[in-house]
């Protein structure tokens, strides 16, 4: 069978599965979005309905409610067809809250707010702030554009034969070799993926839904519009990666609209070069590393010179991979860890270098097993052992059809702390649960590294009363999670407000710059990116996509340091194009750095919306800084 790709074999999966299996096979989430997309309503009606996801510890129609917001698909034919876009309500805990809310405005583009939604971020804005999460159109609950729409529409507008002959074009297609170069790869990828968006393209504009109404232009109109039909006069946005790009044109589009304050967690301005930093991504979390090191004395004495022994290590190993024992590392593998700056992993990598010159590994196998560097930066209750143990015994349970079977499997493991011999029942639940298990060895001596302290924190978070679990919800949730993005939104997207704006060759050019050359992204996932486009029309973009964005809002950017996907370049650019902003870059966190209402991140957002006017106190950024690990020191001293 030849090979294809995962996008197209998925593709292939689905269809078979409509053709054999009909309505049956329809998941819960898939019927509730459907459901959703059915209800009549005039454009600019608010309806109530069931959540389709329920969220714990709160209570449907007294702490959080639900609705649609039903929009014109065109706002140049608001008499047209519609689009109802589902919404969630978190109501504030205070009899009389202050008038302002907060909206939360979800990445990709594709994923839906009405996924996320809940209160953990906020802390006390909770008690004083209604929360507001709108699920942007085309995303999960607000007619979705995903493989599973396209089929669903095709398997109604043509016939078995035509799709079989369509399904056998694509099948016939086989996957590129990454190692082509730009446009060999391009012309290879483009011929596939262009018949799978013509298709698509053409299906869902049959059934009235004009991809290229699926913009961000709209989407600024649809969260004002709800904004303002739920009765607030005054707001505030709280973006994430996509969801900045989309606050940030609501700031330029919606002069009118009563603005408070804009929290922007990993920018995405208009100005962003997708193209370059795809190039330049692990290249510059990299290179900022290795600065780090050298502005750190003690760092600089050890590991001078990281960029030369870098290349040159890199170079060897391209050559002849190392073979330590039986570990085989190649240069491949190398920059996987190199460039993996997760939680606190680069403490490390300095260390990992020097050793894997000398021939040492053990750093290197440290990391992998995830002995080291999985701790957040800014502590646990838990020792370091104890952490990394939640890791393992977490990534060992997790299956390709339920990511969160690793999660219940560390509390039936830590539920053992309770019995009369703690370490061994845990250790026969872990040999029980994760018997076929290859990091099985390496949790059971993890278990064995307990400390008593450990043991009894332990025992304390166990003791507390379990919440009761309806499988059912959670099973929708996790289905929920699993289908938050929209392929087709996506490239849409994509295709017209940033591509347009980017020339290929100045991108590839990069890569003749780079310090580091091992390091630079693969022509393939250039040429990805823009065969995505193929077939896919979308209209003329507009101009000012690209433009810089005037605001005098107060705006907060959060900045991580490591972020690949967002780059530190973005968060300087943006400062330097709003006139009333506070930019922080946050020491060792990559994308998405806003995940909870305690940490430092938090405390600094929560302070700042609470107040915008008044500078954030930012002092406890210095427990994040790195604590690099050094030569003559045990590995587990530095975090």
């Amino acid at each position: 069978m030849p090979k294809v790709s995962k996008l197209l074999l998925f593709f292939i999966l689905m269809f078979f599965l409509a053709a054999c299996g009909g309505d049956d096979n329809e998941t819960d989430v898939m019927n509730i979005d459907s459901e959703i997309a059915s209800i009549e309503a005039e454009a600019g009606a608010l309806t109530k309905i069931d959540c389709p996801l329920k969220i714990d510890n709160e209570t449907e129609g007294e702490t959080y409610s639900c609705g649609i917001y039903t929009v014109p698909i065109d706002y140049a034919n608001p008499d047209g067809q519609t689009l109802n876009l589902t919404y969630v309500v978190l109501k504030a805990n205070a009899a009389d809250p202050l008038p302002d809310p907060i909206v939360y405005l979800a990445g990709g583009p594709g994923q839906s707010s009405v996924v996320t939604a809940g209160d953990g971020l906020y802390g006390d804005l909770r008690q004083s702030r209604d929360l507001i999460f709108p699920a942007q159109r085309g995303t999960l609950f607000s007619q979705r554009l995903g493989l599973e729409e396209c089929i669903s529409l095709l398997a109604d507008q043509i016939s078995e034969d035509e799709m079989e002959t369509f399904v056998n074009e694509v099948s016939n297609g086989n996957k590129p070799d990454d190692t082509l170069p730009y446009t060999d790869y391009l012309a290879a990828y483009s011929e596939n993926a262009g018949l799978v968006n013509g298709r698509c393209h053409e299906a869902f504009s049959s059934a009235g839904l004009d991809p290229a109404q699926f913009n961000t232009a709209n989407s600024t109109n649809d969260v004002v519009g709800l904004v303002d039909a739920l009765g607030y006069d005054s707001f505030n946005l709280h973006g994430v990666s996509y969801g900045t790009r989309l606050a940030l044109e609501i700031m330029r589009r919606h002069p009118e609209a009563n603005i408070r304050s804009v929290v922007l967690d990993s920018p995405a301005p208009p100005t962003e070069q997708r193209l370059a930093d795809k190039i330049l991504s692990a290249h510059t979390i990299v290179l900022r590393l290795f600065a780090d090191c050298q502005a750190d004395a003690a760092c600089n004495a050890a590991y001078p010179n990281l960029i030369e022994r870098t290349n040159a290590l890199m170079a060897q190993l391209a050559e002849q991979p190392l073979v330590i024992g039986d570990q085989t590392i190649s240069v491949d593998e190398f920059r996987a860890q190199l460039t993996d700056l997760s939680m606190t992993r680069a403490n490390y990598l300095p260390r990992l270098i020097a050793e894997l010159e000398a021939g040492d590994a053990t750093t290197y196998q440290a990391l992998l097993n995830g002995e080291v560097g999985a701790t957040p930066p800014e502590g646990s209750v838990l020792s370091e052992m104890a952490s990394n143990l939640i890791g393992q015994i977490s990534e060992a349970g997790m299956t390709a059809d339920n990511p969160f079977a690793g999660v219940q499997i560390v509390a039936d493991v830590f539920a053992g702390v309770n019995e009369g011999n703690p370490r061994e029942a845990m250790k026969a639940i872990v040999q029980e649960k994760l018997a076929d298990s290859e990091k099985l060895p390496l949790i059971l001596d993890g278990i064995d590294q307990l400390t008593p302290a450990d043991i009894q924190t332990l025992q304390s978070q166990m003791s507390a009363p379990a919440a009761d679990v309806d499988e059912a919800e959670a099973q929708k949730r996790t289905e929920a999670i699993a289908k938050n993005d929209a392929h087709f939104l996506l490239n849409g997207m994509v295709c017209m407000e940033q591509l347009p704006f980017e020339d290929v060759q100045t991108a590839l050019a990069l890569k003749n710059d780079l310090t580091i050359p091992a390091l630079a992204t693969t022509d393939s996932g250039l040429a990805t990116e823009v065969g995505n486009c193929t077939n896919y029309p979308m209209g003329e973009p507009d101009p000012t996509y690209h433009e810089p964005v005037n605001s005098d809002i107060p705006t907060l950017i959060l900045q991580g340091e490591f972020d690949t996907r967002t780059p530190i370049g973005n968060g300087r650019s943006l400062s330097e194009q709003l006139s009333n902003d506070t930019l922080v870059i946050i020491p060792q966190v990559g994308h998405e750095i806003w995940t909870s209402a305690t940490s430092c991140v938090g405390q600094i957002s929560i302070a700042f919306i609470s107040n915008p006017e008044q500078a954030p106190d930012l002092s406890c950024l210095a427990q994040r800084q790195e604590h690099f690990s050094l030569p003559d020191e045990p590995l587990t001293s530095s975090e």
